[in-house]
């Protein structure tokens, strides 16, 4: 089965909203940059990651390169 899919981050300027998509892919770490804790540990988790976290508010920083290959590993997000 392919569940490779498209998730939606929306990035908020002075004046401006945009909604970005972004691919989700099996076998590599996706970018949860900008997304809200709960979609992120969402897709996490269902690829196999163990997830830490600190801080409040959206991602701001994960501790594996988004496109670096899924090993199941423990990823530590920071929010801020």
């Amino acid at each position: 089965t392919d569940s490779t899919g498209q998730w939606i981050v929306t990035l908020a300027s002075a004046d401006t909203l945009a909604i970005k998509t972004r691919k989700i892919s099996d076998d590599l770490v996706p970018n949860v940059k900008g997304m809200g804790l709960r979609d992120a540990i969402y897709i996490l988790e269902n690829k196999g990651f163990k997830v830490t976290t600190s801080g409040v508010g959206k991602i701001s920083r994960q501790s594996i390169k988004p496109g670096t290959k899924n090993r199941g590993q423990t990823i530590h997000l920071t929010l801020g």
